[in-house]
């Protein structure tokens, strides 16, 4: 139960990501910081249950 818990969790922590990225390239700031906030809340959820956070999917890779 506590396992499917937490992959709703994660689902929704990607979702958030996800659609962050997606408002900041079309040039909705607005709702681009709503769910960057949301995305906080949701990690802050998964820190105060010990979960692991996955790392961030969009950020920008490092050339090598």
């Amino acid at each position: 139960m506590a396992e499917d818990e937490q992959e709703a969790w994660l689902r929704k922590l990607k979702e958030a990501r996800r659609l962050m990225m997606v408002h900041y390239l079309a040039d909705r700031h607005d709702e681009g910081d709503k769910m960057k906030r949301l995305a906080a809340d949701l990690e802050q959820l998964g820190r105060s249950r010990a979960w692991p956070i996955p790392d961030e999917e969009y950020a920008r890779k490092s050339d090598r």
